[in-house]
C-alpha cells in the first residue's frame, strides 16, 4: 500500500541512502520539521485518525516486508517462536488469575506485582507483532483469539475504569499503556467492537493528565507519558489527547534549565521542582535523569524509542512535533557512547543488573537511530546511515537480532548498499562536566571515567536495585575492547564489588544498599571534572568515600593516544583501617584469556609480587607501574545471580546463577600512614613483550604527584596534562586557582587547553614559562598578555559546566642549549662535582653538534636520575622536566 494513508515505511526510511534509494525509485515529499513522510496536512476527522493508525502499524510492519531476506527472516522466526511460547502460557483457568499462568495477578501490593501486569502486556505486544507480520501460519487465529481474550480480561479487571493501582507507578502510567496501545493498533481491525475503547478508557482512568512536576514530568519519563497520550488519542480518536502528547514534549525538547544549586545541596523531599529541574540534556552532551544520575543509557533511550514513533504516527499533520533539536543530541549525547554495539554501564544507572549488559542498551540506540532516518534531512540521514552500518556488524549473527521487522528490513538494506560507507572509528576525548563523566575513545578501545560530586551521586539504588554499587563512580575507569561481551552475562552480579578498576577503597565491610530513592551519597566536593584537547585530555577528583568508608584521596587520570595513566596521592584511611587500589578486575572470556605475566614471569595463581614493575593480561592490556609497587594478584571463580543485586528482579534469568573466572590486580596500601599514592599506566591491546619494553623505557613521565597537583607527560607526543587542586606551579604552567590544563608543545606552536572542573570559578589565570611571541587563535573569553618571563592567559570560565577553552600560541620551544643550562644550575645546587658537571654538559654539546639529540637526552636523563636519588633539589627536578619536554622533538 502507498500514499498518504499507507506509505511503505521501508521505502521512506531508505530514501536518500545511496544506491538503495535510487533502486527503489523513491520520491520523497518533505513534511514539517524536516520530516520525510509523504503525507499532507489533515484535520481531526475519522479518516485522519485511521491514516495515523495505519502509519503506526507500518512503523512496525512495512507493507512490503520481505521475510525471505535472511536478516529479516531471523528476527521474524524468533518473533514467531516467542509468540507461540506465549500462546502456550496463556492462562485458561476459571476463574482466570492473570493473562499468563506464570504471572498471576493474585498478589496486588508490591512493584513486582505490578510488573507482572506490564510483563503480560509486553508479551501481548510481541504476539500482536507476530500476528500482524503474518509469520504465524496456522497459529495466527489462535494467537489473535488469545489477544482478544486477554484484552477482554484486562479491561474487566486490572485495566478497567474501576482498576486500582498497586506497586510501581511506572507500570500504570507508562509500561502498560505503551505496550497495550501497540497491541491494539496492530490488531485494530480484527478486534471486537469496543475493545479499543475499553483499553483507552483504562488509560484515561489511570492517567487522566500528563504530570507537570517532579520526576514524573522530567525528561525521559515525560517523553514516555507523551507517547502514551498520542497513542491513546489515535486509538480513541480524541484530538485533545493527541495535542496534549504533542505539546507535552515542549519542555523536554529543549535544553535543561536547572536550579543553580547542585543536586547534592537540594533536598528532593522539600524542593522537588528544584531537584528535578536538573533532568534533561545539556550543551556539553550530558543527559541527567532523577536529578543526579548520568542516564543516557536508560532514560535517554526513551527519546530514541518514543519520539520517532510519535513522529511516524503524526507525520505530515498538524499534530507532528518539532523535533529538530534531537539531532544535536544524537551527535553529542548518543553517538559517542555507542561502542561496538554496546553502551558503557557507567551511563546505564541501576540497569546494570540486566544479563545482556550494554548490548541491550546498544540495541535501543541502534533501533532509535534506524527509526530516526525517516525524519532526517539529507546530511543527517547520510551520517546516521554510515554510523548504523559501522555498528551493526558488532552485534553478532544475525546483526538484526532484537530489532523490529521494519528496523531489520532497513538495516539489511543499509548493509547491502555499496553507496553507504561505514563510519570510521570514532576517536576523541569527551568531558561531560554536568554528569561527572569522561569518555576517551580510540579506534580499538575506549576508557570511561566515572566520578561523583555535589553534582552527581555515586550510584542509583532505587527500589532494591544495584545493591552493591558502592564504588561504581569512585574514579572508576572501565576499559572496553574487542572483548565486547566482557560486561555481559551478570558481570556486576559476579564481580568482587569492592574491587572496581581504578578505585581506591577503605577495605571496611559494606552492607548491601537497602534501596529507596534520592538518598544516594554525594562526594562532598566540587572537584570532579577534566579538560579535553580533542584527542586526549586529563581529569581528576577530590574524593571522600561514602561512610562507613574513611578513605580520602586525590586522583587524576590522563588519556593519551596509546593508553592512559592513573595517579593517586594523599590517600588516607581511619585508624585501624587499610586501603587498596584495584588496577584491573577482568572476567575471563574467549578474548580475555586470563593468562597473566608479572615482571616477565607467568602468574598462574593468586599471589603477591614485591616491588612489581609491570604486568600483562592476555587479550586485555599491559600495565606499567611507573613507580614500583607491591602487587597482589587474585585469580578466583565467582558465583552470582542478577537477583543478588536486584532483589526485585522478576525477568527471565534473574535467578539463574552464573559462574565466572576473574583475574584481579590490586595495589595494597596497608594503613596508608603516611598517606599513600600510586602511579600506573594501562596500555590496551599490547603484547607482553611490548609491555616489558615500555616498562624499560616508559613513554609516560610523571611530572608531579602530590595531593595539591598532579601531571603526566606523554613524551613521544609532547603532550602534558596538569591537574591543580590548589593554586600552584608545575613544569611550564602556573595557575592562580584549581584547574585542569592540557599543553601540547609543537615546533612552532604551543597549544593550551584550560577548564574549571569545580565549575565554581569565574576566571583562571595561567602563567606560562615559555618564549611566546603572540596568539594564533584564542577561544572567546581567553586573553593573552606577554610578559618578560613568558605569557599569561586569563580565561573566563564563569557559568561553564567544566567546559574547555583553548589558546594556540606562537612560540620558540626550548633546545638542548637550554637543557645544558639547566644541567649547570642543577649541578651547582650542590648535586655534582665540577667534573661531573662538565662531562654532562659536554655530552649535550657533542650530541647537538653530531645531531644525536636522542642519545644526548638518554645520557643526560640517566645522570639526572642518579642526581635526583642522591641529592634531590628543585634544580634537578627542573632539569629532568626539561629533558622530558625535549623528547618529542629530539627522539
Amino acid at each position: 500500500m502507498s500514499g498518504s494513508n499507507g506509505i511503505s515505511r521501508r521505502n521512506v526510511l531508505i530514501g536518500g541512502l545511496g544506491a538503495t534509494a535510487a533502486a527503489l525509485g523513491i520520491d520523497l515529499v518533505r513534511g514539517p520539521a524536516g520530516s520525510a513522510w509523504a503525507a499532507p496536512a489533515i484535520t481531526a476527522d475519522p479518516a485522519a485518525f485511521a491514516a495515523a493508525r495505519e502509519r503506526w502499524r507500518r512503523f512496525y510492519i512495512p507493507a512490503d516486508l520481505d521475510v525471505d531476506d535472511p536478516l529479516v527472516a531471523a528476527p521474524a522466526q524468533q518473533l514467531a517462536t516467542t509468540a507461540r511460547t506465549h500462546l502456550a502460557g496463556i492462562d485458561r483457568a476459571e476463574p482466570r488469575l492473570g493473562v499468563f499462568t506464570d504471572a498471576p495477578f493474585t498478589s496486588r501490593a508490591t512493584y513486582q506485582d505490578s510488573q507482572r501486569v506490564s510483563y503480560s502486556t509486553r508479551r501481548l505486544r510481541e504476539m500482536a507483532l507476530a500476528w500482524a507480520a503474518g509469520v504465524l501460519g496456522a497459529d495466527a487465529d489462535a494467537v489473535l483469539a488469545a489477544i482478544q481474550e486477554a484484552l477482554d480480561f484486562l479491561t474487566s479487571d486490572v485495566w478497567s475504569t474501576s482498576g486500582v493501582r498497586f506497586g510501581d507507578w511506572y507500570d500504570w502510567d507508562i509500561a502498560i499503556p505503551r505496550t497495550i496501545h501497540d497491541t491494539v493498533v496492530l490488531t485494530y481491525d480484527a478486534l471486537t467492537p469496543g475493545t479499543a475503547a475499553a483499553v483507552v478508557a483504562g488509560s484515561k482512568h489511570f492517567t487522566p493528565a500528563i504530570p507537570t512536576s517532579g520526576t514524573f514530568a522530567a525528561a525521559g519519563n515525560r517523553v514516555w507519558f507523551c507517547d502514551c497520550f498520542v497513542g491513546r488519542g489515535l486509538l480513541g480518536e480524541d484530538e485533545d489527547d493527541v495535542v496534549a502528547g504533542r505539546d507535552g514534549l515542549l519542555p523536554v525538547l529543549a535544553w535543561a534549565d536547572p536550579d543553580p544549586r547542585p543536586p547534592g545541596l537540594i533536598d528532593p523531599q522539600t524542593e522537588n521542582a528544584a531537584f528535578f529541574s536538573h533532568d534533561g540534556f545539556y550543551p556539553d552532551g550530558s543527559f541527567v535523569q532523577h536529578g543526579q544520575f548520568p542516564y543516557i543509557g536508560l532514560y535517554g533511550t526513551s527519546y530514541l524509542g518514543s519520539i520517532p514513533a510519535i513522529t511516524a504516527r503524526t507525520a505530515g499533520t498538524e499534530w507532528q512535533p518539532d523535533t529538530g533539536i534531537l539531532w544535536e543530541w544524537v551527535w553529542s549525547a548518543y553517538e559517542p557512547w555507542l561502542f561496538r554495539s554496546r553502551v558503557p554501564d557507567t551511563v546505564r544507572g541501576r540497569q546494570v543488573d540486566r544479563p545482556l549488559g550494554g548490548r541491550e542498551t546498544g540495541t535501543s540506540f541502534l533501533a532509535g537511530f534506524i527509526d530516526l532516518l525517516a525524519s532526517a534531512d539529507a546530511t543527517n540521514r547520510a551520517r546516521l546511515a554510515s554510523l548504523i552500518k559501522a555498528e551493526l556488524p558488532y552485534r553478532g549473527q544475525p546483526a538484526t537480532a532484537g530489532l523490529t521487522l521494519a528496523q531489520a528490513s532497513i538495516a539489511s538494506a543499509i548493509l547491502a548498499d555499496p553507496g553507504i560507507a561505514p563510519r570510521p572509528p570514532l576517536t576523541g576525548t569527551w568531558v561531560y562536566g554536568v554528569m561527572d563523566r569522561v569518555l576517551h575513545r580510540r579506534a580499538d578501545w575506549i576508557a570511561v571515567l566515572a566520578m561523583h560530586s555535589w553534582r552527581m551521586a555515586n550510584a542509583e539504588k532505587g527500589l532494591v536495585e544495584n545493591k552493591r554499587g558502592w564504588y561504581q563512580s569512585d574514579a572508576a575507569v572501565m576499559l572496553y575492547t574487542s572483548d565486547i561481551v566482557q560486561y555481559d552475562d551478570a558481570y556486576w552480579a559476579t564481580i568482587d564489588s569492592y574491587r572496581i578498576p581504578g578505585v581506591t577503597i577503605d577495605t571496611v565491610a559494606r552492607d548491601p544498599y537497602p534501596g529507596g530513592w534520592a538518598n544516594e551519597y554525594h562526594n562532598p566536593s566540587y572537584w570532579a571534572g577534566g579538560v579535553t584537547a580533542g584527542d586526549w585530555g586529563a581529569a581528576a577528583i577530590d574524593l571522600a568515600g561514602e561512610p562507613p568508608s574513611t578513605m580520602h584521596g586525590r586522583f587524576s587520570r590522563f588519556f593519551f593516544e596509546h593508553g592512559y595513566v592513573l595517579l593517586g596521592a594523599g590517600i588516607t584511611v581511619g585508624a585501624g583501617r587499610t586501603a587498596e587500589t584495584t588496577v584491573e578486575n577482568r572476567r575471563v572470556t574467549q578474548v580475555s584469556s586470563g593468562t597473566l605475566t608479572v615482571d616477565g614471569s607467568a602468574a598462574g595463581a593468586s599471589g603477591h609480587f614485591a616491588a612489581a614493575r609491570w604486568a600483562h593480561l592476555a587479550g586485555t592490556a599491559g600495565y606499567l607501574l611507573l613507580e614500583p609497587h607491591d602487587l597482589t594478584v587474585v585469580k578466583e571463580q565467582r558465583r552470582g545471580r542478577p537477583v543478588d543485586i536486584n532483589t526485585g528482579a522478576t525477568y527471565a534469568g534473574a535467578t539463574t546463577e552464573r559462574l565466572h573466572d576473574y583475574v584481579t590486580l590490586v595495589l595494597p596500601h596497608g594503613t596508608a600512614s603516611p598517606p599513600a599514592g600510586y602511579a600506573y599506566a594501562v596500555l590496551p591491546g599490547v603484547s607482553a613483550s611490548a609491555t616489558a619494553a615500555a616498562s624499560a623505557a616508559p613513554p609516560y613521565h610523571v611530572v608531579v604527584r602530590t595531593p595539591d597537583m598532579q601531571a603526566v607527560r606523554d613524551e613521544p607526543s609532547g603532550r602534558t596534562g596538569f591537574v591543580f587542586f590548589t593554586p600552584g606551579s608545575a613544569s611550564l604552567v602556573s595557575t592562580d586557582t584549581g584547574a585542569a590544563v592540557a599543553v601540547e608543545e609543537g615546533d612552532d606552536e604551543l597549544t593550551v587547553h584550560v577548564s574549571d572542573p569545580t565549575q565554581e570559578s569565574t576566571t583562571i589565570v595561567i602563567q606560562l614559562a615559555a618564549d611566546v611571541s603572540g596568539a594564533i587563535e584564542l577561544d572567546d573569553g581567553v586573553e593573552l598578555d606577554l610578559t618578560a618571563d613568558g605569557a599569561t592567559l586569563t580565561v573566563d570560565v564563569a557559568g561553564l559546566p567544566g567546559s574547555t577553552k583553548a589558546a594556540r600560541l606562537a612560540w620558540t620551544p626550548p633546545t638542548l642549549t637550554d637543557l645544558a643550562g639547566a644541567v649547570v644550575r642543577a649541578a651547582r645546587a650542590g648535586v655534582a662535582s665540577p667534573d661531573q658537571e662538565r662531562e654532562v654538559v659536554n655530552s649535550v654539546v657533542r650530541a647537538r653538534r653530531g645531531g644525536g639529540g636522542a642519545a644526548a637526552l638518554s645520557a643526560v636523563r640517566a645522570v639526572l636520575d642518579t642526581w635526583a636519588e642522591q641529592r634531590p633539589s628543585a634544580e634537578v627536578d627542573a632539569a629532568i622536566d626539561l629533558a622530558s619536554r625535549l623528547v618529542a622533538r629530539m627522539g
